[in-house]
C-alpha cells in the first residue's frame, strides 16, 4: 500500500488542489489526508493509515488523537518526540 500511494502522490503532484479533488475517487481522497510521523529518537514511522494495531490503535487514527500517554513502540518516546513527514509535490 506505501508503494501505491507514493506513485499516486508522484502522479498527480502537479495538479491544482482542485483538480486533484476532481479527479479523485472519495476513497483516495482519505487515504491522501493520512499522514505519516517519524520519531525522531529511533526514525520508526506512525502511519496513520495503518494506526498502532499492537497497541490497540485502529487504522485510520490521526497521530492527533492518538492518547496523551501513547508511547513510541521502539524507543518509548512520547508523542512530542515525532515530526511530520513532508511529502514534496
Amino acid at each position: 500500500m506505501r508503494q501505491s500511494k507514493r506513485r499516486l502522490r508522484r502522479l498527480i503532484g502537479s495538479f491544482t488542489i482542485n483538480e486533484r479533488m476532481l479527479c479523485l475517487p472519495a476513497a483516495t481522497l482519505r487515504i491522501w489526508e493520512m499522514a505519516q510521523y517519524v520519531c525522531v529518537l529511533c526514525e520508526w514511522i506512525y502511519d496513520e493509515e495503518l494506526g498502532d494495531p499492537k497497541r490497540g490503535i485502529a487504522p485510520g487514527t490521526k497521530f492527533a488523537d492518538l492518547p496523551d500517554d501513547w508511547e513510541c513502540p521502539e524507543c518509548f518516546a512520547g508523542k512530542d518526540e515525532f515530526e511530520l513527514i513532508e511529502f514534496g509535490g
